[in-house]
Formats: C-alpha cells, structure tokens, sequence
C-alpha cells in the first residue's frame, strides 16, 4: 500500500531552485510497478465491463485523440503513440494558464519518468475549470521599492469555463503581445517578456481557443529543455465511452455515492481539524421540489451558460437528471441495468450502447456532462493513467479521492505522487520572508507593550537626556502605579466592595495612560518601525512570489533542475 503522507507533509519550498517530491523520485518506478500489478488483477466492474476493459477501450481511444489534438495545434507528436494497452501512461493535469514553476515542474518530472522507454507523457488540460487567473502577473524593482504588475489577458472571463470561453481576438492579443515589448524593467526581464511576445505573435495565427493557446506556449517554451509531452483538453475526454461508462455507473449508485462522498469529507475534516464546511472541498448538497434531488459530483456545461452541478432523483424505475433549475431527462432503470453484463457488446444492448444513450439524452437536452475535482482525478488515476503526478493542492484533497475510490469501488486506490518547486524570478534578491514577517511581529510586539507596560519603558533614552524635571515626573508616575497596585492587591484580598475595586483598576489605567503620554518620541519610532516592517515584508512578499510565470525564468535555470531530477531519480539524494 502507498499511502500519502501526513497533510503537513505536502509542503512548498521556500528557497529558489529548491524542488519537493514524493515520494523520491527513485521511489516512483515502485510505486509504478505495484499500480500497474493492481490494474492487473482487479476484479473491479464498472456498468457491467471490467476495469480493464474500460482500460484497454479508452487507450485505444487515445492514441488516436493525442495525435489529433497535436496535429491540430500544429505540435510535433513527442513520439509514437503506445500500440497496446500495456504500455505505460504517467500523467498530470491543470487549469491552462501562465502556469509558475510549481506547475511547470510536473512536466520535468513526466519527462524524466518516461524517457528511454515505451511510454507517453500525457498532460490532461483542463479546461473544463474556471481560469485561475486572467493576467500575467511579474515584478520589478523601482526607486519606490518592489512593484508588482498585472496585465490582464484579452477576452478571459472568470466566471466561465475554459471550453466555453469566446475564440481569440487575434487582434486584442496582438496588442497584448504589444503591451509587453513595452514593459522596460532589469534586463532579464525585458528580454524575457519580449521572447513572449514574439512566441504569441506565432501563436495567435494558429489556434482559435485560449485553452489552445496556452497548450502551445507551454510547448514552445519547454523546447529549449528537450522536453516534450502530449496534451489532452479534459472536455475531449469526458466524450470518451469510458468517461461516460464511469459517470453512468456512478449515477446509477447516486444515493450511495452522494452519502458516501459526504461521509469521506466529514471524515478528512476531522482528522485535520477542519471547521470550513467548504474545505477541501463543498459537500455535495440536494435539490428539493416535487421530489427530492441527490446532488452528484459533476458539472453541466450549457453552451454560453456556463456550468451548474448535477442532481439525480433515482426512484428504482428511471433516473431523472435535474441541473437545479429545470429537468434535463429520464433515463428508464432497467434498460440502463439489464443489458449491460456483456462487454463485447456493440449495440444498444451492450455496455457501450447504453453510455451512448446518455450521451444522446443529454445532447438532446442542449448539455454535456463534465467531471468536477474528485470525479475527474478519479478517473484519470483508474482508467487512464499507470501513475498520475499531482501538485500539492490537488494532493491534499485528493486524499478525499483516495477514500471515495475506495468506499464506492472497494479498491485500494493506486499511488500517486506530488511535485511541487520554488523558482524565484533570476534578478530578485534572495529574501527570507520568515525573518521579515518576524521583524514586523516583533515591531508590533514593542508598539503594543509601549501601550499596556509604559512604565518598562518611561525611562528608556528617547534622543537628548532627560531633564530634571521629567525625572521627578517620570518618578512620581510610578510612585503612583505602585501604589494603585498595592490599593488594588489589598482589596482583592480583604474582598473589597466591587465598586472600590473598579475605582482601582480605573485610577490604574488612567496613570497607564498618563506615562504612555510621557514617552511621545518611544511611540511615533515604534508606529515608525512598523511601517519599515511592513514595508520590508510587503516587498519580499512581492519579490519572493514563487507563483510568477515560468515563462520569465531562463531556460539554463530549469535546465539545471531537470538535471537534478534525472540524477534523483538514479540515486536516494533529493531533487
């Protein structure tokens, strides 16, 4: 069994160049090899098929789609597809996007895993999401300090799926394109932004989708390092028979797989002492009319409507699928159960018959089916991929996935790993943002004691020597504290009446306030000092974000970490 490690385990790394695995890299190809005996031996059904054959139908499927896809975006096939089911398949998955290095890493790792071998490399795109950000996002030093800029992207909505987003505005990209040769910053980062430019200005003539877009820059950018790898937008997928089989067996299982869902989720909360109801993920709900809908774990997408979840009334004669709004169809029960126990069937009778049925019926209503997180990591680490390489966002809360995998299908769930790094942009200065967050904790930490114990202060030096005067002040003020002090202690303890207490505790205050008074020139350096903290944070923040581009980073930089990842993976020393 390869269980993931504790959740604190999955952790970013905080010095630039630094790359986190696990497990080790060297580790893997075990990890490989146990998966690939699991899928061998599983007895596991799905809509009357076994896994295997779902399998072994969507990779036939496969090597005919990564080729097209690549054809289409004009992308050289990175090598011939596998011509059997048995080849291996390692995977990732993201959100297209002006990914940072974290990102760009699990295609180094895909590349070291897969090279020399009869293997493909397959990045899932997903562009089934919403984006995860509209702008292209860097930073420069200025006399004022850090700056960080935005420039936002032409066209992208956040509110709308990658898919459904509108085609290219050649026109509005080619300005955008524009907009960063005009950027004037260090010199690295000028030449940087304008070799985007110049790779967009290609680009744009060649595909019509910003998901489409963003597949070929990453291409044109890795090519440098000599990696390549297959893309797959995940809204191709979910129209495979195997995606459909998966989605129909699970419908048909709506109650348990709603409650069981929920169940693991109540679960993961609680070993990690989680109280957001929304964390990792939302519970799935229920729609109440007539009768009463189970929300199930995917999306309906209607063209320029965006998405909605999926509901399901399963009264033991037919399915009824509801987006929330409105009833999409019905799908009668026994014609869904009945014939589906024969996996060479081609007809209407068979396995693959009836996910056409539901791919029909939902065509008919004007939709498509699409996966959410659980349900698309789900599929992709059951039927598609030997191994899948998550980042660690997905790999927290693809924990949750492993418990779903293996309540509904009573199936130890295979292994996959987590790949993670930290890249700095090359011209910043190396930064601790511990130590400055430290600073200004402790900036804050002097102002509030200046506050609540002035008298452990009154008489710290604050520019020129103290006259006489304020001396005799100074001392008399404390004089008094400790004499309210004792007052008070005393009728704690006698058990004074409560309204000559409260006198106590006031006059008390009220000489605390008299000395914060009397130390000005301590309090404005403090309020002063915070502000440098702040300041000095704020710019470290900005010059230490690991979640800029990796485009802006040299290619001689993810040259030497690809280096280091190939030597791991021969050896027990870390990337």
């Amino acid at each position: 069994m390869n269980q993931p490690p504790p959740q604190p385990l999955f952790r970013v790394p905080g010095q630039s160049g630094q790359t986190a695995f696990w497990p080790a890299v060297r580790r893997m190809e075990q990890a490989i090899h146990r998966n690939q005996r699991l899928f061998a031996g599983t007895e596991c059904r799905i809509l009357g098929g076994s896994l295997r054959f779902w399998r072994s139908r969507l990779r036939r499927w496969l090597r005919v789609e990564l080729d097209r896809y690549a054809r289409s975006l004009s992308l050289p096939p990175p090598s011939p597809p596998p011509e059997g089911p048995q080849e291996l398949l390692i995977a990732t998955g993201h959100q297209p996007g002006f990914h940072h290095g974290g990102i760009f890493v699990k295609y180094l790792l895909l590349d070291v895993l897969t090279r020399g071998r009869q293997a493909l490399a397959v990045n899932l795109v997903a562009d089934t999401d919403l984006p995860r950000d509209t702008a292209l996002r860097f930073a420069w030093q200025t006399c004022d300090g850090w700056q960080a800029v935005r420039l936002e992207t032409p066209g992208l909505r956040m509110d709308c799926p990658m898919e459904q987003q509108p085609p290219i505005d050649a026109e509005a990209w080619r300005r955008f394109a524009a907009s960063l040769r005009r950027q004037e910053g260090p010199g690295q980062l000028t030449d940087a932004l304008r070799h985007l430019a110049d790779l967009l200005d290609g680009i744009i003539p060649q595909v019509d989708r910003p998901a489409d877009l963003f597949v070929v820059l990453n291409h044109r950018l890795a090519e440098p390092l000599g990696v390549r790898w297959w893309d797959l937008p995940v809204s191709r997928l979910a129209e495979s028979e195997a995606f459909g089989a998966f989605a129909l067996d699970l419908l048909l299982r709506s109650s348990a797989v709603h409650d069981g869902y929920n169940q693991v989720l109540a679960g993961y909360r609680r070993r990690h002492r989680i109280r957001s109801a929304r964390q990792p993920l939302a519970d799935l709900g229920e729609a109440r009319q007539d009768i009463i809908y189970r929300e199930m774990p995917f999306w309906i997408l209607r063209d320029r409507q965006g998405r909605r979840p999926l509901f399901v009334h399963d009264d033991n004669e037919q399915l009824i699928l509801f987006d929330g709004r409105r009833e999409l169809t019905r799908l009668p029960r026994r014609e869904l159960t009945e014939p589906a126990g024969r996996e060479d069937a081609a007809g209407p009778e068979g396995a693959v018959g009836l996910v056409e049925l539901l791919r029909r019926r939902l065509a008919d209503s004007g939709v498509v089916l699409r996966p959410r997180a659980v349900t698309l990591t789900a599929f992709a680490r059951l039927f598609l991929a030997d191994y899948f390489v998550h980042g660690i966002g997905a790999a927290r809360y693809d924990q949750v996935t492993d418990d779903v995998i293996r309540r509904v299908y009573r199936l130890e769930p295979p292994a996959f790993a987590v790949a993670t790094a930290t890249v700095h942009l090359p011209y910043a200065p190396p930064t601790d943002p511990v130590q400055f967050r430290h600073a200004w904790d402790q900036a804050r930490r002097h102002r509030r004691d200046l506050y609540y114990n002035p008298h452990r202060h009154i008489t710290e030096p604050a520019g020129d020597p103290p006259e006489p005067r304020r001396s005799n002040i100074w001392r008399e003020l404390l004089d008094r504290r400790a004499e309210w002090i004792r007052r008070s202690e005393l009728l704690r303890r006698q058990g004074g009446r409560r309204q000559l207490r409260r006198e106590a505790f006031e006059a008390l205050h009220a000489v605390r306030d008299e000395m914060a008074a009397e130390i000005p020139q301590l309090i404005r350096r403090s309020e002063r000092n915070i502000e440098i903290a702040r300041d000095r944070c704020r710019m470290a923040a900005i010059a230490g974000d690991r979640e800029y581009f990796f485009g802006l980073i040299p290619p001689d930089a993810w040259r030497r970490i690809l280096e280091r990842i190939a030597r791991s993976a021969e050896s027990d020393n870390p990337a």
